[in-house]
């Protein structure tokens, strides 16, 4: 009925936004993904409920009928494009060109932690399509308590199986998977940059985020949550204490990385005049994200132990 097509319609309008922004390897990924999603849930229903869920096929095939009807001003020329494209021909060296690299994983925790890449890389070498990882340590922590109902919940099983599998792809040509995936899916040997993946790892990791909240806030009065609680005042402890000393001991802590490269042969790739300004910013962003840690966990603290649950500002 009436619900049936404006579901149809809603996805398929996403679609069509998704591909005219510019960038169809995102629309593709996304296609892929609502395809699996849809056959794990229909696999799912067809097992558990012997048969077959209709409304969940009449659904994918109406988007998808929609989405190549609203974009086919754009999507046939596209098409074309694809066939006629000397990307087909790209070799492998091309298609792996900005990868994430394994270092800056770091970056993902501690904000633009990937800078110190441009001072010994060129703009191609290094990963320039995507300027920053940061995700927030909040959001990680959050996330975090979703894990415990990876057993029970199917949903928080396939956004953790979804960021694996993306921050794999975005390894590039620093991992196993996006080798396999070149030689083996003819479609990702014309997509560049495995770096834009990333965006899929993001949304997953907020998704687990916002699990991890909910179940923060059923289960923060509980015993087990109190004695939880205990262990991240340490962890917020000894945070707070890691800040203080970077804080002090800021110079004595970025010399030596200073002096370091300065001496070894490394030095001469570098910018030595904005090198140690640039060690100097990442120490005080490893601060901050301490302190958020520290911040995190009196916070979890104070809200396990108060006896007014609305004072709880969530």
């Amino acid at each position: 009925g009436a619900t049936y097509w404006s579901i149809a319609l809603g996805v398929a309008l996403a679609l069509v936004l998704m591909f005219l922004a510019g960038d169809p390897s995102i629309t593709i990924s996304t296609l892929a993904i609502i395809f699996l999603v849809s056959g794990y849930i229909f696999i799912e229903r067809l097992i558990k409920d012997r048969h077959a869920d209709t409304f969940l096929i009449y659904n994918i095939l109406a988007a998808s009928g929609l989405f190549f009807l609203l974009g086919a001003f754009q999507l046939l020329p596209a098409l074309e494009y694809y066939v006629r494209t000397a990307r087909t021909y790209m070799d492998w060296q091309e298609a792996s060109l900005w990868s994430l690299p394994l270092s800056d994983l770091l970056s993902l925790i501690i904000p633009y932690f990937n800078d110190l890449s441009c001072y010994y890389q060129n703009y191609w070498a290094r990963q320039a399509w995507l300027d920053n990882y940061y995700v927030g340590i909040t959001t990680i922590l959050l996330a975090g308590f979703s894990l415990p109902l990876i057993r029970k919940s199917r949903l928080v099983q396939f956004f953790c199986i979804t960021c694996l599998v993306t921050i794999a792809v975005c390894l590039g040509k620093n991992f196993i998977v996006y080798p396999f995936l070149y030689k083996m899916i003819p479609v990702v040997r014309i997509m560049r940059y495995p770096v834009r993946f990333f965006y899929i790892f993001t949304f997953s990791v907020c998704a687990l985020a916002g699990i991890g909240l909910d179940r923060l806030k059923r289960e923060i009065s509980l015993d087990r949550m109190k004695k939880a609680a205990v262990s991240f005042l340490a962890a917020a402890f000894l945070s707070a204490v890691l800040a203080v000393m970077l804080t002090v001991f800021h110079k004595e802590v970025a010399r030596p990385i200073i002096d370091r490269v300065v001496e070894s042969k490394a030095g001469e790739q570098f910018n030595l005049k904005e090198f140690p300004a640039l060690v100097y910013c990442d120490i005080i962003n490893l601060r901050r994200t301490l302190l958020y840690i520290s911040c995190f966990g009196l916070f979890l603290f104070l809200s396990s132990r108060a006896k007014n649950k609305g004072l709880v500002p969530y």
